[in-house]
């Protein structure tokens, strides 16, 4: 499957339009995500790791899992 699309012409895996603005919704505590302090990206609450007094995703923590 990844070779299909590594070899498609980029017109027909990728579409290119003008930027909009997106209003964020925050889902709060139902999916209990929380951004990694390193990188901002949300994290679930599971694929958290603690690195001194941050909370980090996997692959900023450094932690192989």
């Amino acid at each position: 499957m990844a070779d299909i699309i590594w070899q498609s012409p980029e017109t027909e895996v990728l579409s290119i339009g003008p930027v909009e603005e997106y209003v964020w919704e925050d889902f709060g505590e139902i999916m209990g995500l929380v951004p990694c302090t390193q990188c901002g990206e949300l994290v679930s609450k599971v694929y958290l790791r603690l690195s001194g007094d941050k909370a980090m995703c996997i692959p900023c923590s450094g932690y192989e899992r």
